[in-house]
C-alpha cells in the first residue's frame, strides 16, 4: 500500500525529479558522435559515446518539443525503460541546435527589416 502511495505521490515526484536531475547532469559530459534529423518523419537517430561503448539513440515522431518513442542501447534505457543521460545529450544537442536555427533567422530578418 505505502509503496502505491509512493509510486503516484509526491515522494515519487521529488525522486523522480532528482533522478532526472542527476541524468541530465551526466547528459553533459556525454559525447554525441553523429546525429541525422528526418524531418519528414520528425525522427532523429543519433551514435552517443558511452562509458564503455557507443550506443544508438532514436526519437520519433519529435514535433513541437514532443516525441512518442524513445529508445536507446544502453543498459540503463533498455533494463529501466527511462530516458538515459544519451538521449537527454541527444535532445539537449538538437534543442541547442534548434535555438541557434532561430536566433540565426531572426539576426537576418531584423538585418533585412
Amino acid at each position: 500500500m505505502l509503496a502505491a502511495i509512493i509510486t503516484r505521490g509526491t515522494a515519487a515526484k521529488i525522486l523522480r525529479d532528482s533522478a532526472e536531475e542527476k541524468r541530465a547532469e551526466r547528459a553533459a559530459s556525454v559525447v554525441v558522435l553523429n546525429a541525422t534529423e528526418n524531418r519528414e518523419s520528425g525522427s532523429l537517430t543519433a551514435e552517443v559515446e558511452g562509458t564503455s561503448s557507443t550506443y544508438r539513440v532514436e526519437v520519433s515522431d519529435l514535433r513541437r518539443g514532443r516525441y512518442r518513442a524513445f529508445r536507446c542501447s544502453c543498459p540503463d534505457h533498455q533494463g529501466r525503460g527511462v530516458v538515459c543521460k544519451h538521449g537527454v545529450a541527444v535532445l539537449d544537442r538538437f534543442l541547442a541546435e534548434k535555438r541557434e536555427d532561430f536566433k540565426a533567422v531572426r539576426r537576418l530578418q531584423r538585418l533585412q527589416g
